[in-house]
């Protein structure tokens, strides 16, 4: 649900910026390259290209846990004040019932 929308999630083969993509336009370039074949500059663009997306989104995962680690902790510190401030007025009630 975190993926980038590239406008090719249907695409045999993987979605743009995923390694199994990578890996295959990698085997094809690879087996292009021992068959002297002359698609093989155009396959390694289009790996490249590919590389170039997985590295994208490996950058926005991490940015991502950056992001969640800091919502943690945000969280964690506003839980731990409303704690103090219920503790607070538990204590207010009881003193002004003993009043």
């Amino acid at each position: 649900q975190y993926r980038l929308e590239t406008g090719n999630i249907s695409k045999q083969g993987g979605q743009k910026g995923s390694l199994t993509r990578c890996a295959q336009k990698f085997g094809l370039y690879q087996s292009q390259l021992l068959q002297s074949s002359d698609d093989a500059t155009a396959t390694q663009q289009s790996l490249l290209q590919d590389l170039e997306f997985s590295k994208l989104e490996l950058f926005k995962l991490i940015l991502l846990q950056k992001n969640l680690k800091e919502q943690v902790l945000k969280n964690e510190a506003a839980e731990q004040q409303r704690s103090e401030e219920i503790e607070q007025w538990s204590q207010d009630v009881q003193a002004s019932q003993s009043h």
